[in-house]
């Protein structure tokens, strides 16, 4: 089977099954943000450790998930207590570790570990969580797949200016600003079948938010991502999900993408 073919193979069999549980919410959702906090950390941990950066697995895949549920009973409410507390504890492990080699790398990772997986993934259980964010949820997962679609496609029938993003050879200026475009062009659309179907309307201040959201700030997760593998020297972080990559390699901009819209929609609108 060709690479295409995989990758549509998987796409047909997961997409259902993801939009299903972001339809569902709640529990079954937070039990599902913990797992992808799982695998995220052991994908991100196993990189690490193939650069010669051993850092303590189990007390920062506990700390991750005592992050993911500390939201779930708490919401956002004094995590960055939590997080302070468990960064002091997971430097003062090395005291009673028999290697203090690389024990500042160490502690820099695992507080990047604590902030950029637990705690971004837990933001697609808090948006779901919000009034109508079945909607935004759904909407938001959609939306960040069809602009990565038409990102790529642009980018390949017109990149020529492929040397400005240092991050990643392969993303062009043509291919962010047809992503862009693809963003605003399917909220716009989206919108009016959500109001047209379910009758639940979105505001052009909405329309603008998802189009910046997730036209710039989710291709600039996939850019940040690309600028971590770009450091480890690898594809993707894992092959999980075969031609997709891993876990971090999928959600990368759902995880810039979710806090942001949530921002949104609680402080902003």
């Amino acid at each position: 089977m060709t690479r295409l073919g995989k990758r549509t193979l998987i796409g047909i069999i997961f997409v259902p099954i993801l939009l299903f549980i972001y339809y569902l919410g709640g529990l079954t959702l937070q039990i599902f943000v913990s797992l992808l906090t799982i695998l995220g950390v052991r994908e991100f941990v196993i990189i690490l450790k193939k650069k010669g950066i051993n850092i303590h697995f189990i007390p920062v895949l506990v700390a991750s998930l005592i992050i993911n549920w500390f939201m779930y009973f708490f919401n956002f409410n004094n995590i960055i207590f939590l997080y302070i507390g468990f960064c002091i504890l997971i430097i003062s492990y090395d005291i009673f570790s028999n290697n203090i080699n690389q024990a500042s790398e160490r502690a820099a990772y695992s507080m990047f570990i604590l902030i950029y997986i637990p705690l971004l993934l837990e933001f697609i259980y808090l948006l779901r969580q919000l009034e109508n964010g079945r909607f935004l949820l759904i909407f938001l997962v959609i939306l960040v797949w069809i602009t990565d679609t038409g990102a790529y496609f642009v980018g390949v029938k017109c990149g020529k200016h492929s040397n400005i993003f240092k991050s990643s050879k392969k993303k062009s200026v043509e291919g962010f600003i047809g992503g862009f475009v693809t963003a605003f062009i399917f909220t716009y659309i989206g919108a009016i079948l959500i109001y047209q179907i379910w009758n639940f309307r979105f505001s052009w201040n909405d329309i603008f938010a998802y189009t910046v959201i997730v036209g710039i700030f989710g291709q600039v997760g996939d850019l940040m991502e690309s600028i971590l593998k770009r450091d480890f020297n690898i594809k993707d972080f894992s092959n999980l999900l075969s031609e997709h990559g891993g876990i971090l390699d999928r959600f990368d901009s759902i995880m810039t993408s979710a806090p942001l819209l949530y921002c949104y929609f609680t402080i902003i609108r």
